[in-house]
């Protein structure tokens, strides 16, 4: 599924890696990046944004009024996004708000996503989870990675 999502090939634009922590969805998420980077020549795919929520929601905060909006922007139309560790993010409005505008977007438009997340699905923003959950439009891919953390 991952290499799917990779080369271009997946049936289904988004890839959903649930599990505890340290199971490896951060690794495989990067290996998806490091693939379009290194097959941009042979694919003409565009290399992917990755994007650890709780450090992209920082800059964000950080950004000035016009600056925002174009990076926000951004996430929501590059051609592959990565969200990393969806959950992590502290639960304020201003989060919550911004990761929906970006998934919403992603999610009307079909635009390839990769999301991972150590987080109980249903402790999610409840718009966000409904999206996430979407298998029956052929949107998400789910691929659980229950596995023991490989830090330990």
């Amino acid at each position: 599924a991952a290499l799917a999502v990779a080369d271009g090939t997946a049936l289904r634009p988004w890839l959903l890696l649930p599990g505890p922590a340290g199971a490896g969805k951060t690794h495989l998420a990067i290996c998806i990046a490091n693939y379009r980077v290194e097959n941009f020549s042979a694919t003409g795919l565009a290399p992917a944004l990755f994007a650890n929520i709780p450090e992209m929601l920082g800059e964000l905060r950080e950004s000035i009024m016009d600056d925002f909006e174009r990076k926000i922007q951004n996430y929501m139309n590059c051609p592959l996004l990565i969200l990393d560790d969806l959950g992590a993010e502290r639960d304020t409005p201003f989060a919550i708000e911004q990761i929906y505008r970006i998934i919403n977007h992603r999610y009307i438009s079909r635009l390839p996503m990769v999301v991972t997340t150590n987080a109980d699905r249903d402790d999610l923003d409840t718009r966000i989870r409904s999206r996430l959950n979407d298998t029956n439009m052929d949107l998400v891919t789910v691929c659980p990675m229950n596995l023991p953390d490989i830090r330990s």
